[in-house]
């Protein structure tokens, strides 16, 4: 699976969700689990999609990750063609998350999309798909659990809990914001869980999302409202 074949499959709107079900399975076995990326991190990437009808605005914003000062930003539009299927965003959202990373003057050391890596039925989500096409550390943060389960509810803000699916732990169920429900923290490519954690949490400034999806979210909300009073 390259980036030609994932853009003729969201082009196409083919929904044989066998032949795509083999596509993540071929994209989890190329998965590295290992921290792969450079250090000290420089630079933080955020991505997220915001639609108006059949027009999906894709924002990326690069970060420094120090300061988590804005360095750079970025949004695309583009029509889409791949239908709302859970579990299948990747053909749905992945061809403009590459163009638009294509287009960005800095490539982040690491990247987050609001999106599942391991915590996946397929154990491959978008961020693990864009990992390894790009061939970029990335993370996934979500709001809606895909798949697996958790024994309790983490209670103070910073606090996570396992989140295990077929009797391995694939994510973490965060508490980044007292009021919200936690969001699932799972690793797309070249990272681990277990830094995946440490890098949202340092990430964290006073939203529900870390910092680089935050903006994101924001940017393509904001483009979106614009689209939509044209």
């Amino acid at each position: 699976m390259d980036r030609e074949a994932l853009i003729r499959i969201s082009e196409s709107g083919n929904v044989d969700l066998d032949y795509l079900r083999q596509i993540q399975e071929e994209i989890a076995r190329k998965v590295i689990l290992q921290d792969q990326f450079d250090t000290p991190i420089e630079f933080l990437g955020g991505i997220d999609t915001a639609y108006f009808n059949n027009i999906a605005v894709t924002a990326c914003v690069i970060l420094d990750f120090s300061s988590l000062k804005l360095m750079e930003e970025k949004f695309i539009t583009s029509n889409v063609n791949f239908p709302y299927i859970s579990g299948y965003f990747v053909f749905r959202e992945g061809p403009a998350i590459l163009e638009i990373l294509s287009e960005m003057i800095t490539l982040p050391t690491i990247l987050m999309i609001n999106s599942h890596g391991l915590a996946h039925p397929a154990l491959a989500g978008c961020a693990s798909h864009i990992g390894v096409i790009a061939n970029l550390p990335t993370i996934g943060v979500a709001q809606n659990l895909l798949c697996g389960t958790f024994e309790s509810e983490p209670s103070l803000i910073g606090d996570w809990v396992p989140l295990y699916y077929q009797n391995e732990m694939v994510g973490a169920y965060f508490l980044s914001q007292k009021k919200n429900r936690p969001v699932i923290i799972s690793p797309g490519h070249r990272i681990t869980l277990e830094s995946a954690i440490e890098i949202v949490k340092k990430s964290i400034r006073g939203h529900k999302f870390p910092e680089p999806i935050y903006l994101a979210h924001e940017l393509a909300k904001r483009m979106v409202r614009g689209i939509s009073k044209c």
